[in-house]
């Protein structure tokens, strides 16, 4: 559920200034070390790359430091020189990834044992598939201009998602298709349109195989979305999602298409990007509406321009850790139909300001990215 009535205004980003970069400044990157150059990446990214780094550094195990690039190249200080003691097998749990604009985050495998210096090759954005569905024309008129509206009024929306995920580095790219609804609703769907709510959702996707009505109105293969006129409880967006889990029920969005802000459509995207919460927080509250996505309950741990803050008008922040749930976390679209690998998807719904198998939600550089 996205704030409402705030105005929107571009995003704007803190460059990286090389310049009075030291130890003092961020004091997990250093000048010396092992090197991740990033020359060749950091001519086509913004904002500028950063690495996270799990394992053996400076002496003990290290876990989830972020360091950001200093003149295109990321120091990570001494990763172990003695035979037999590096970050490779001295550690049980050993990960690096690259974070740039534009690009996925990028998982890295250095040969074993070698302390060499890596290019490393990035990999391009996700692709996040949508279904976009708008109110369609009155049939009792030949040409209606309000349901073309309703048109430009998605495609405009869609746009402003892209800049934001664009902006913020994300590293997601949107595919869509915009679609009407019909104008003859199927049984048990009839308010929709008028008072939408995550049980319409549901009878809706409880008909794919059932009702081809239904099954008409729905992409089993896209992120669903529906713009519609009011949500119940008059919410400027919501996300239903059943058990989260995207592999057994599908998350479908709603966004209230007359009173949103143009931040509510990438905001929920959010939530179904894995950026939700059930877990227990630091101050022993729970998370919000079991069933529903309501809003990422981190409000004392985020800036209010955060992506997901709840209430968000003007986005101009996301932290590292959240994009690393958008693509690694097993409850991200993003796995959807998508067989995963050894090392990921992972488990991250857990204390969101924690340690674990997922960086906190919270994590971020010191300063430069994103």
């Amino acid at each position: 559920m996205s704030g409402r009535h705030w105005r929107y205004a571009p995003v704007v980003l803190l460059g990286l200034v090389a310049a009075d970069w030291d130890v003092a400044s961020c004091p997990d990157c250093f000048h010396e070390g092992y090197q991740v150059d990033l020359s060749l990446a950091s001519l086509l990214t913004d904002p500028p790359a950063a690495v996270l780094f799990t394992g053996y550094r400076d002496g003990h195990c290290q876990d989830q430091i972020i360091c950001t690039a200093a003149s295109d190249v990321v120091w990570l200080g001494d990763l172990g020189t003695a035979a037999g003691y590096n970050w490779w097998n001295q550690c049980s749990e050993r990960e690096m990834v690259v974070f740039a604009g534009g690009h996925a985050p990028t998982p890295l495998h250095p040969p074993t044992g070698d302390l060499l210096p890596i290019t490393p090759t990035l990999a391009g954005p996700a692709v996040l598939k949508l279904a976009v569905w708008v109110e369609g024309p009155d049939p009792n008129l030949g040409v209606d201009p309000a349901a073309l509206q309703r048109v430009d009024d998605a495609n405009f929306d869609l746009g402003k998602t892209q800049q934001i995920f664009d902006a913020l580095g994300t590293g997601i790219t949107i595919d869509y298709t915009v679609k009407f609804l019909p104008s003859d609703m199927p049984v048990g769907v009839e308010h929709l349109l008028d008072d939408a709510d995550c049980d319409i959702v549901k009878i809706l996707m409880d008909g794919l195989n059932t009702d081809p009505k239904k099954a008409a109105m729905q992409d089993p293969a896209r992120l669903n979305v529906y713009f519609v006129p009011y949500i119940h409880g008059n919410p400027d967006g919501w996300t239903c999602y059943g058990n989260k889990d995207p592999t057994e029920t599908r998350y479908v969005i709603l966004v209230g298409q007359v009173d949103h802000t143009p931040s509510t459509l990438a905001h929920e995207i959010g939530h179904a990007l894995g950026l939700l919460m059930r877990a227990t927080m630091p101050d022993g509250s729970e998370g919000k509406d079991d069933g529903d996505v309501n809003e990422l309950s981190l409000d004392p741990y985020l800036p209010m321009d955060n992506l997901m803050y709840s209430g968000v008008g003007n986005v101009g922040q996301i932290t590292v850790g959240e994009i690393y749930r958008m693509h690694f976390d097993k409850q991200s679209w993003v796995w959807h139909d998508v067989t995963g690998t050894a090392d990921y998807p992972r488990e991250c719904q857990a204390n969101p300001v924690g340690r674990g198998p997922c960086p906190p939600l919270t994590l971020h550089p010191l300063r430069g990215w994103p």
